[in-house]
Parts: structure tokens; C-alpha cells; sequence
């Protein structure tokens, strides 16, 4: 994949905001050191059917932005705080951007 098809699909995963809460959601497990969820966990946590959690699940792993992890009979959810790193160097000039330079 492209790195601009790459990034497109990047933002279209974090469109949605179940998407974001289950991110959000994945990166308080690991701040807090919790275990990664399964995917009942993820909706239950969410308040999401299983259904819709596994298919927000499948895009955000089809983006690599989430990793499933087999363990025994469940896999477990663990967020990819690298692929994020695309997202960061699309908006870091945006955000560095000195507008004082450049008068209205």
C-alpha cells in the first residue's frame, strides 16, 4: 500500500467514533496496565454488540492500528501506537505552522 493510500485509510478508521473510543479504550488498558481485551470485552467496555465491535475490530486491524494477539481460544486486542506515527507527520506541519509570519 502507498503511503497516501496508506494515510487515507488511517483516516477513515479513526472517522468513526466507535473506532476512536475503542482506541481511546485500548490506550487506557495500557497506560493503566491492564490486559488486552478480547473482542466481548472491547464491546462490553463499549457498550457495542459483538457484531459491531468485531467489525470496527477489522478495520482498525486492516489499518494495522490495532493487533490481534492469540491466546489460547481468545484473541486479544493490543493498539499499535506506531502506525499513529503516519497520522502525526501529516498533522505536524499544520500544528508547527507559524501563522504570525503570514498577516490576515
Amino acid at each position: 500500500m502507498e503511503a497516501a493510500e496508506a494515510l487515507n485509510a488511517l483516516f477513515s478508521a479513526v472517522a468513526a467514533p466507535d473506532r476512536r473510543a475503542t482506541l481511546e479504550m485500548l490506550l487506557r488498558r495500557e497506560v493503566d496496565n491492564r490486559p488486552m481485551p478480547s473482542i466481548t470485552e472491547v464491546a462490553d467496555e463499549l457498550e457495542l454488540s459483538r457484531f459491531a465491535a468485531s467489525r470496527h475490530l477489522g478495520i482498525l486491524q486492516s489499518t494495522a492500528l490495532v493487533e490481534p494477539i492469540a491466546s489460547g481460544y481468545k484473541t486479544l486486542q493490543r493498539l499499535n501506537r506506531s502506525r499513529l506515527i503516519l497520522l502525526e507527520d501529516w498533522l505536524v506541519p499544520f500544528l508547527d505552522f507559524d501563522d504570525t509570519t503570514h498577516p490576515q
